[in-house]
C-alpha cells in the first residue's frame, strides 16, 4: 500500500468559431462561404499529494501539475483539417518520486484531415502525430521512462452502413 492521496484541481475549456465570431460581430455572413474556424483550448490544474502512508508529501504517478491542450478545427461541408497541442507539466512515473521515473514536461502538436467522401457513408481521414518531432518521454517500465514515438503518419478509410 502506497498511502491515501487527496486529488483536487479544475478543468475548464472553451471553443470559439472565429469566423461565425466575426460574423455576429460585423453583421456578414462570411461563415456560409468560407466555413467554420473554431479556436479551442482546455486547460487541467491539478494538487495531487499522499496525505497518509510511506510516501506521505510525494506526488502520485502520473498526476501533472497540468495539461492544457489548443489547437483549430476549420470545418467546411464535407471536409476537417484541425491541428492541436498538448502541453503537459513533468511529473512521475512511480509514487516514489525517484529521478529515473520523472517524466519531463512536453509539448506535441497533431495535425489530423477527415474527407467525406459519399454521404456519410464514406470518409477518408489521416493525420500526422508528434508533428514537429518532439522528443518525449511518456512510457513508463520496471527500469524507468521510455521514449516515445517521434513524428509518425497514418490514414485509412473508414465505412458505415
Amino acid at each position: 500500500n502506497v498511502g491515501d492521496a487527496a486529488h483536487q484541481g479544475v478543468e475548464l475549456a472553451n471553443q470559439l468559431d472565429l469566423i461565425g465570431a466575426f460574423d455576429a460581430l460585423h453583421d456578414t455572413s462570411h461563415g456560409k462561404g468560407l466555413g467554420q474556424l473554431d479556436l479551442f483550448a482546455n486547460i487541467m490544474v491539478l494538487d495531487a499529494r499522499f496525505i497518509e502512508g510511506p510516501n506521505k508529501g510525494k506526488t502520485p504517478q502520473y498526476a501533472p501539475d497540468f495539461v492544457f491542450k489548443t489547437g483549430l478545427e476549420y470545418h467546411k461541408d464535407r471536409m476537417k483539417l484541425r491541428l492541436s497541442g498538448t502541453f503537459v507539466d513533468d511529473h512521475f512515473g512511480n509514487d516514489t518520486n525517484t529521478t529515473q521515473f520523472l517524466v519531463p514536461s512536453y509539448k506535441v502538436w497533431d495535425l489530423t484531415t477527415d474527407v467525406k467522401v459519399y454521404k456519410d457513408m464514406v470518409s477518408i481521414f489521416g493525420g500526422i502525430n508528434n508533428l514537429f518531432d518532439e522528443r518525449y518521454y511518456a512510457r513508463v517500465n520496471a527500469g524507468g521512462i521510455d521514449p516515445a514515438d517521434g513524428r509518425n503518419y497514418y490514414w485509412g478509410a473508414r465505412l458505415v452502413w
